[in-house]
Protein backbone atom coordinates (compact mmCIF):
# COMPACT_ATOMS: atom_id res chain seq x y z
CA UNK A 1 0.00 0.00 0.00
CA UNK A 2 3.10 2.42 0.88
CA UNK A 3 4.78 1.53 -2.32
CA UNK A 4 1.43 2.21 -4.25
CA UNK A 5 1.54 5.77 -2.27
CA UNK A 6 4.74 6.24 -3.16
CA UNK A 7 3.88 5.69 -6.83
CA UNK A 8 1.03 7.92 -7.34
CA UNK A 9 2.58 10.86 -5.39
CA UNK A 10 5.56 10.36 -7.92
CA UNK A 11 3.25 10.05 -10.70
CA UNK A 12 1.56 13.75 -9.88
CA UNK A 13 4.56 15.22 -9.57
CA UNK A 14 6.16 14.07 -12.12
CA UNK A 15 2.99 15.40 -13.99
CA UNK A 16 3.22 19.06 -12.87
CA UNK A 17 4.72 21.58 -14.68
CA UNK A 18 8.06 20.66 -15.60
CA UNK A 19 11.18 22.91 -13.71
CA UNK A 20 14.50 23.08 -15.25
CA UNK A 21 16.79 23.05 -12.45
CA UNK A 22 14.35 23.37 -8.86
CA UNK A 23 14.56 24.80 -6.30
CA UNK A 24 12.99 24.65 -2.32
CA UNK A 25 12.12 27.38 -0.11
CA UNK A 26 11.47 26.60 3.50
CA UNK A 27 9.61 28.95 5.88
CA UNK A 28 6.53 31.16 5.54
CA UNK A 29 6.39 32.67 2.57
CA UNK A 30 3.33 35.05 0.55
CA UNK A 31 2.30 35.96 -2.90
CA UNK A 32 -0.31 39.20 -2.49
CA UNK A 33 -2.00 40.17 -5.95
CA UNK A 34 -5.10 42.30 -6.38
CA UNK A 35 -6.68 38.81 -7.65
CA UNK A 36 -5.13 36.08 -5.60
CA UNK A 37 -3.78 35.42 -2.30
CA UNK A 38 -1.64 32.39 -1.42
CA UNK A 39 0.85 31.27 1.50
CA UNK A 40 3.04 28.54 1.82
CA UNK A 41 6.09 26.80 4.02
CA UNK A 42 7.29 25.10 1.01
CA UNK A 43 7.89 26.48 -1.95
CA UNK A 44 9.13 24.92 -5.06
CA UNK A 45 10.47 27.38 -8.06
CA UNK A 46 12.96 27.36 -10.75
CA UNK A 47 16.62 27.91 -9.36
CA UNK A 48 18.05 30.58 -11.54
CA UNK A 49 14.89 32.94 -10.63
CA UNK A 50 13.90 34.63 -7.52
CA UNK A 51 10.92 33.17 -5.82
CA UNK A 52 8.01 35.86 -5.92
CA UNK A 53 6.31 35.15 -2.81
CA UNK A 54 8.49 36.97 -0.02
CA UNK A 55 7.57 37.04 3.91
CA UNK A 56 6.90 40.70 4.05
CA UNK A 57 3.45 39.81 1.57
CA UNK A 58 2.27 37.95 4.07
CA UNK A 59 -1.18 39.37 5.56
CA UNK A 60 -1.12 40.04 9.73
CA UNK A 61 -2.92 37.60 11.72
CA UNK A 62 -5.88 38.30 14.14
CA UNK A 63 -6.84 34.89 15.97
CA UNK A 64 -4.65 32.33 13.11
CA UNK A 65 -6.80 33.95 10.26
CA UNK A 66 -4.88 35.89 7.69
CA UNK A 67 -6.83 39.62 7.84
CA UNK A 68 -6.71 41.94 4.91
CA UNK A 69 -6.43 45.58 5.94
CA UNK A 70 -8.97 47.87 4.64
Amino acid sequence: MTFVLFLVTTLLFAAADPIQLPGVSFGKKCIDTPTTYAWSYVWVHELNKPLTATKEQCLPQKNGIDVKPK
